[in-house]
């Protein structure tokens, strides 16, 4: 392992940082990067977006609605409008409120029983970046502030 904090930009996203979790090893092609359980670290970024960001962007909504296994059809078919909407969404900076509301409740369904308006008054006004730290929980990896991480 090493100390540095990791960019992990290969998930698709741009403000992903890993803490720990991943190891930089030498190829025959140069330097490459193992990640310890990459499965559960993409099921703690999804958290994290629907948890942590006061608003989802087009890829990080692309990201969560991938880590549930559901194409653009499907999304559009629950939501109620057809597959070139949840397109457009996805290569938009950011997406409508409703939109943003549905997916977080989507992936993170009921049993946190919180409804889109109590999710919604209790993000931050500020968006982050995340900052991931492997750990004992079953998924994995933790989201942490990345300020408090680099420090």
């Amino acid at each position: 392992m090493t100390n540095k904090i990791y960019h992990y930009t290969e998930c698709g996203l741009k403000n992903q940082f890993l803490i720990n979790g991943f190891e930089i090893v030498e190829t025959d092609y140069g330097p490459s990067v193992f990640i310890e359980n990459v499965e559960g670290l993409h099921y703690a970024i999804a958290r994290s977006i629907a948890e942590v960001q006061p608003h989802i962007s087009g890829p990080e909504f692309k990201f969560v609605r991938k880590q549930m296994g559901l194409t653009q059809k499907k999304i559009g078919e629950i939501y109620g409008c057809d597959a070139q909407t949840v397109a457009r969404w996805e290569k938009v900076g950011r997406i409508n409120k409703p939109a943003d509301h549905f997916i977080r409740y989507l992936f993170l369904g009921d049993p946190i029983k919180k409804s889109a308006e109590q999710l919604a008054s209790s993000l931050p006004d500020v968006r982050k970046d995340i900052a991931l730290e492997l750990d004992g929980l079953d998924w994995g990896f933790e989201s942490k502030d990345l300020d408090c991480a680099v420090a």
